[in-house]
């Protein structure tokens, strides 16, 4: 089998949010679209078209907050596996690459090796913008409710420096004031209030 790894990737979240992005196929939605046709997705398989072939992926392993371990079924006319792997080097501060194991003769190899690779690293930087720049993402991992989540965001679009372990999102309702997040996390509460 041929190894390929991607540029490391640095994301700006820990591994525990980004973990919790790339562990279930559902969340790649936002990301594929425009890129691939008929994705069709649940948490552990994919299936898509790309100019004309359809590829299906499946998740084989996860360690939580460490790798995803990701391999074709068995009509994937390729043989490969790959893994997205994480490292948190810092609180905000996560490395992710992808390593790539393929099955690939001395033709294919010849042919396709470097455009695996470019792929590779194309694949990896997509990825890691996709934790960092989507909205959609960003209110999906800092809370199970996308208002409070859309507040964070904005707070981290503005440049400001801060830790979201130290951010209260609170808001103005008929019934006072409603705590809607405290130290970064989600705080239950009934929006009917």
């Amino acid at each position: 089998m041929e190894k390929y790894e991607s540029r490391q990737q640095q994301i700006r979240r820990p591994a525990e949010q980004i973990y919790s992005v790339i562990s279930d196929f559902n969340n790649f939605t936002p990301v594929v679209q425009g890129h691939v046709e008929d994705w069709t997705a649940d948490e552990t398989s994919c299936s898509f078209k790309v100019k004309g072939m359809t590829m299906r992926l499946r998740m084989v392993d996860k360690v939580p907050n460490d790798y995803v371990k990701v391999t074709g079924d068995e009509r994937s006319p390729l043989d490969f596996t790959f893994w997205i792997q994480l490292k948190q080097v810092g609180d905000y501060d996560t490395r992710m690459r992808l390593v790539l194991h393929a099955k690939l003769n001395m033709v294919m190899k010849m042919m396709i090796g470097s455009k695996l690779q470019q792929g590779l690293d194309q694949m990896a930087e997509q990825m890691a913008k996709a934790v960092v720049r989507s909205p959609l993402v960003k209110c999906a991992v800092f809370g199970t409710d996308a208002n409070w989540g859309r507040v964070l965001c904005a707070i981290g679009y503005s440049g400001a420096q801060f830790d979201p372990k130290d951010v209260e999102v609170k808001f103005l309702s008929r019934a006072g004031e409603l705590l809607v997040c405290a130290g970064g996390q989600g705080v239950a509460f009934d929006e009917a209030l």
